[in-house]
């Protein structure tokens, strides 16, 4: 559960820092590139700047959510599975800062053409995101290696393990 909120937070945070942020969220966001700062120089007591940034970006998106309890199974679980989609697209966001300029343009095209299924390589279970991996068609000049080599870097040693093989 703080695992989710955490993503939930760095998701809401990458919404925040988007280079189109509003005129009124300007302030907000330069007040969490502070706080972002601040943890990642090592300032301070990093678990309270941590609880502070899941605190300030989490508390408004929980309290939207609601609880869940209430709500019949159907909706339940269509909440569930917008919450996964936001964490898949923090993790395909947070990628994507780290690329080179020509990997970003061939990520960012394959993103535009295959949308579900790079959701899917970056799916909360690893059972699903290596299902996608086998789906990728290894097309020369697409993005296709730069979400191989990826998910050879994925967090989980199956998902790295299969994409090595397909590598």
């Amino acid at each position: 559960m703080i695992r989710q909120a955490v993503v939930i937070a760095c998701v809401a945070l990458c919404a925040v820092l988007a280079p189109a942020a509003a005129p009124d969220t300007d302030k907000e966001a330069g007040e969490l590139r502070k706080l972002v700062d601040r943890i990642a120089r090592g300032e301070d007591d990093q678990q309270e700047l941590t609880d502070e940034l899941i605190e300030r970006i989490v508390a408004p998106l929980a309290d939207a959510v609601g609880p869940l309890d209430n709500r019949p199974l159907a909706e339940q679980r269509r909440v569930h599975a917008a919450l996964s989609r936001v964490t898949a697209r923090l993790r395909i966001c947070l990628h994507r800062l780290n690329l080179p300029v020509e990997d970003r343009t061939l990520f960012d095209e394959y993103c535009r053409q295959h949308p579900e299924l790079v959701e899917e390589l970056y799916a909360d279970q690893p059972e699903q995101r290596i299902a996608a991996l086998k789906r990728v068609a290894l097309e020369p000049e697409t993005g296709a290696g730069v979400l191989i080599v990826a998910k050879i870097d994925d967090w989980d040693s199956g998902v790295s393990d299969e994409a090595f093989n397909i590598a």
